[in-house]
């Protein structure tokens, strides 16, 4: 299967995800609210007691990551921005939170010159779907993959 491909068939099943669970976990194939909940908890460790930095998320969904930060660190002074590939989660995340930056794009594809201290592919790898992991982002110093 060539890159083309993989991309036409990641954007048609997680299109029909998103049509047929909207609004639940499962229109991004998680298991549980739990589950990511979890997840999430032990992949933002990597920021030890970090207060003030940037990060991006490479396939998020529908942005229930965006969400666990906004519960979970408040008072910390971070960006959070989000790359999707797939239309109808832009949408969805555009919706939900109109106050941050949702790049719907290919970052395989395109030139991104993007900085961020911390770079979280969560979903694309516990959920991936034939998925090629992205080798041309740009980190701050000392960024974080």
């Amino acid at each position: 299967m060539n890159y083309r491909e993989i991309v036409r068939y990641q954007q048609e099943y997680w299109q029909k995800l998103a049509a047929k669970y909207a609004g639940s976990v499962y229109a991004v194939g998680s298991e549980s609210k739990e589950h990511k909940q979890l997840r999430y908890r032990k992949i933002l460790q990597m920021l030890d007691g970090a207060n003030d930095f940037t990060i991006h998320e490479i396939g998020p969904g529908i942005g229930d990551l965006n969400e666990y930060l906004l519960t979970n660190f408040v008072g910390y002074n971070y960006v959070y921005s989000a790359s999707e590939i797939t239309q109808e989660y832009c949408k969805i995340m555009s919706k939900r939170y109109p106050d941050i930056n949702v790049y719907c794009r290919d970052i395989l594809s395109e030139d991104v010159e993007d900085n961020y201290d911390y770079i979280v592919l969560s979903g694309v790898f516990h959920q991936s779907k034939r998925t090629i992991v992205p080798t041309s982002t740009t980190f701050n110093p000392h960024g974080i993959l």
